[in-house]
């Protein structure tokens, strides 16, 4: 017989590539330039960097999400302030569940929380997470 291990996991948005568009994020985001004004070309290495005055904002701009076999709980960052979505795995009709007293949203909350905290040394200021 095999013994399930439950696993919670995360993951994150990286730098949003453009700044307008159709796509259902866009209205649900930090917004900041396009990838051609935060970017630069990096003389030593002929790379193209991330400008330095823009890194702080990326990763307070960032969407996260923490998710395991039965719930997804998605952290939204917007200047209005946070919103979280909650959804469970398989359902087809993507209900947001999310209420702050659901007991799946607490347990995720509490996870990302931890997470964020360990890994990133984050501080919430205004329920946004600040690296």
């Amino acid at each position: 017989k095999i013994k399930r291990i439950e696993k919670t996991a995360y993951s994150e948005s990286g730098i949003w590539f453009v700044d307008k568009g159709e796509q259902f994020f866009q209205d649900q985001r930090i917004k900041y330039p396009d990838v051609s004004k935060i970017c630069m070309i990096d003389d030593r290495n002929n790379e193209i960097v991330l400008k330095d005055e823009y890194r702080e904002l990326i990763n307070i701009a960032k969407h996260r999400t923490v998710f395991d076999e039965n719930y997804k709980l998605i952290y939204i960052p917007t200047r209005d302030g946070v919103k979280f979505e909650l959804y469970q795995i398989g359902d087809n009709s993507f209900t947001n569940l999310y209420h702050r007293d659901h007991p799946q949203f607490k347990r995720l909350y509490s996870y990302l929380l931890r997470f964020m905290k360990k890994y990133e040394n984050a501080k919430i200021m205004n329920g946004i997470f600040v690296p």
